[in-house]
């Protein structure tokens, strides 16, 4: 584990938190709840060559998808169904080793080299939005954000 702020791997356990010894934040460790609680993940990456990126996975009741696009590179956008061991398997990946719900905003995003995460949650009949971005500077957990999702853009033909 590394923290989701400064990326050092010195976390300490305090009584039944953990926390990170160099920058001080507190580590949650809720990436279960927030997968099981997300209905849809949108990640948006613009480049210096003036092309988006773009993945929506989303879930309704037992239906599952995933769209893939770029529209300067793409004549239309990728779209299928998910299995829900997929959706599970990506939900994990993202909350459960890249911590997504722990990272902090960057900079606004710039037009170029500038990403945006936005997940909504359903949990007990009320929803919640989290909402990250940044430029360059990534997160310390980015590589595994990246190996989660990287896998699915090359399906939609797309080298990113």
């Amino acid at each position: 584990m590394k923290c989701p702020k400064c990326g050092s791997k010195e976390i300490v356990a305090e009584k039944s938190e953990y926390k990170c010894a160099q920058c001080g934040k507190k580590v949650l460790t809720l990436g279960a709840e927030c997968a099981k609680a997300a209905v849809s993940v949108r990640f948006t990456f613009r480049n210096m060559f003036g092309r988006s990126f773009i993945l929506l996975a989303e879930r309704s009741g037992d239906t599952y998808r995933l769209t893939v696009d770029c529209p300067q590179k793409m004549p239309e956008e990728y779209v299928r169904k998910m299995t829900a061991g997929e959706w599970d398997k990506l939900m994990d990946k993202l909350f459960c080793k890249a911590f997504l719900h722990e990272w902090e905003n960057g900079p606004q995003p710039l037009a170029e080299n500038s990403w945006d995460i936005t997940v909504n949650f359903e949990l007990d009949g009320k929803n919640d939005v989290l909402t990250r971005c940044g430029n360059s500077d990534f997160p310390p957990y980015w590589k595994e954000f990246m190996s989660a999702v990287r896998p699915l853009f090359k399906e939609a033909g797309l080298k990113f």
